[in-house]
């Protein structure tokens, strides 16, 4: 996992703890829990599509000797 999914998947654990103790109101609550819920899938879907790939030979023959 990823730094930023760690980091949202924290603050959903806070908030489904804290809940009461910060008296959210029931559709703040909802709103924020969607909000990470974004999140965590948008970071899922960049991971999983973009994924900068290197090339399969980063010497090219052109700089190789023959021998």
């Amino acid at each position: 996992m990823s730094y930023y999914t760690n980091k949202a998947l924290i603050l959903l654990l806070f908030l489904i703890y804290f809940q009461k103790k910060l008296k959210l109101s029931f559709f703040n609550y909802i709103l924020a829990l969607f909000r990470i819920i974004l999140k965590l899938f948008y970071l899922r879907i960049i991971k999983k599509w973009w994924w900068p790939e290197v090339e399969s030979n980063h010497r090219h023959a052109d700089f190789q000797s023959a021998a």
